[in-house]
């Protein structure tokens, strides 16, 4: 039996004028970044604003929410702010430390303190590399010099073996490392604005 185009047609025409545009879904423009949101990039990543609006519409008299791949957790972070009970659970090891980061909270002054001084060490086991020769362990692994330039590979190192130093202060050295991890995508040698691993040119 042939189709009857015009009636499939037809029928397309009375779907589209009978579809609700909804723009209140719409968050173009919004801050994504707010409060713990902008730690570290991810590839797509939930708009916060959408987690929100979520909760709002489905757990008013709730009180516990389970993401099962949360990701990068914007929901564990969203349902905190609405004093939600929420569980997480991610098989990718470094949305792990970046989901529990972004939900654990550190009390600021004992984090300005804490960011302070690992400046302070950055800054002098810098000095101490690049004017008086002291020698520092660089790590080999598999296209490390592809990846990062020399001097940053230095740098980096220098800044990890501080972080490491935390490492007992379980909350301060998770955030550390979050933000060390955002740090290195920052600094290599990958093309900017994609996620797949492409060299950018020398």
């Amino acid at each position: 039996m042939g189709r009857d185009v015009n009636s499939a047609n037809g029928q397309e025409d009375l779907v589209m004028k009978n579809k609700i545009i909804n723009s209140s879904w719409d968050f173009k423009g919004a801050d994504t970044k707010y409060l713990t949101h902008g730690f570290h990039s991810y590839p797509a990543m939930m708009i916060p604003q959408i987690a929100e609006k979520l909760i709002d519409k489905f757990l008013k008299g709730g009180k516990v929410i389970l993401d099962p791949f949360c990701g990068s957790g914007t929901v564990l972070v969203e349902a905190m702010i609405k004093n939600k009970k929420a569980y997480g659970i991610d098989i990718n090891p470094l949305t792990k430390l970046i989901a529990t980061t972004k939900s654990t909270p550190i009390n600021p002054k004992l984090l300005e303190d804490e960011i302070r001084n690992l400046l302070d060490d950055i800054e002098k086991d810098y000095d101490n590399f690049k004017k008086w020769g002291k020698k520092i362990k660089l790590p080999e692994f598999f296209n490390i010099k592809f990846w990062f330039k020399k001097s940053v590979i230095e740098k980096l190192t220098i800044i990890q073996n501080n972080i490491e130093k935390v490492k007992e202060k379980e909350n301060v050295y998770k955030f550390f490392l979050t933000i060390f991890s955002e740090t290195v995508r920052q600094v290599s040698n990958r093309r900017s604005g994609e996620f797949k691993l492409y060299r950018r040119t020398e």
